[in-house]
């Protein structure tokens, strides 16, 4: 008498949205591991949904329609500034500054996430920090945990970086790694964008870690940490831009220090603009 019990295959999955972005992609990861996306994501990629007011000139730029005047960057810059050695006055003034110019969000260490939400308050500006930094070979539970620390102070956007050791090796989880960090993400309606390190990479790597990426719910992927030893690239935003499909955005950061570089990295395909140099930026585009 055969006492082997049956295998039951588990019962399908209903969640549409993460289907779409396993459909071609049947070993690495369960179907829930990503998560549902936020409602506004498309809004909130653009880099418009903060600064809605400073986005026309900037719609007509990326869709390439011709437009007799300067191109408004503030929409698309998260001023950033990561520092080892940033104090509280920085925070301070980096939200200022933001408030100032329209920027559509500032980019801050963990550490100093709730001292920025305040200084934020309830201006329409993205509050964005960053996990698994600058190196990103982390455990994946340390990440998740920076994750929830990040969401609980008020971070709006998380930037974890890809642990580049694990991809570059072939290690499956690596994949998994970034679905987990998607599926908290999106639970609590937060964006998550992976800081693929690009300098670090040849460029079919490049195209390879975009569409992991992409495959395991990322909603943006990005360029650098700033702490390699290159950063934003045209040619890498490029490689990008055509690795990922149209819902998934591209963030340019590192070395971004004139309003020609940042045009160039738009054209290129970046919705996006980490720099600590926007300032610079925004005044000299006008």
């Amino acid at each position: 008498m055969n006492t082997t019990p049956e295998l039951k295959k588990p019962p399908a999955k209903s969640n549409a949205c993460c289907e779409k972005w396993t459909a071609h992609n049947s070993v690495i990861h369960p179907i829930s591991d990503i998560g549902e996306r936020p409602k506004n994501i498309h809004l909130i990629k653009s880099g418009f949904a903060a600064n809605a007011a400073y986005a026309t000139n900037a719609i007509a730029f990326l869709a390439g329609i011709p437009y007799f005047g300067a191109v408004n960057l503030a929409p698309f810059i998260e001023h950033t500034n990561l520092s080892p050695a940033v104090v509280i006055g920085d925070i301070d003034r980096l939200v200022e500054e933001a408030l100032q110019h329209n920027f559509f969000g500032v980019c801050v260490p963990p550490f100093w996430v709730k001292r920025a939400k305040r200084e934020i308050g309830v201006a329409p500006i993205q509050l964005v920090t960053v996990a698994g930094f600058p190196m990103g070979y982390h455990m994946t539970e340390t990440k998740l945990e920076e994750i929830k620390r990040a969401v609980d102070d008020g971070a709006d956007e998380i930037d974890v970086v890809l642990n580049v050791s694990a991809f570059k090796t072939g290690i499956p989880w690596t994949k998994i790694d970034i679905a987990k960090c998607s599926r908290l993400a999106h639970d609590h309606q937060k964006i998550l964008k992976v800081i693929l390190e690009t300098a670090l990479l040849s460029d079919t790597e490049i195209a390879e870690a975009c569409k992991l990426c992409a495959d395991a719910g990322a909603d943006f992927v990005k360029t650098s940490t700033g702490f390699a030893s290159g950063g934003a690239t045209v040619e890498h935003v490029k490689i990008m831009k055509a690795a990922v499909p149209p819902s998934v955005g591209i963030k340019a950061s590192g070395g971004i220090k004139t309003a020609e570089q940042a045009l160039a990295l738009i054209e290129a395909g970046a919705s996006r603009l980490g720099t600590s140099s926007g300032v610079k930026i925004v005044s000299s585009s006008t």
